[in-house]
């Protein structure tokens, strides 16, 4: 198993990187809408 805290961090990236996508098409709706 890996330990608790890399888990956290690997999920906070994954969260963070889905963010930062959804910001960009957000700002391309904007831009296109």
């Amino acid at each position: 198993m890996y330990p608790l805290i890399y888990e956290n961090n690997y999920f906070k990236s994954i969260a963070s990187f889905i963010n930062l996508i959804e910001g960009r098409l957000k700002d391309n709706i904007y831009l296109c809408g």
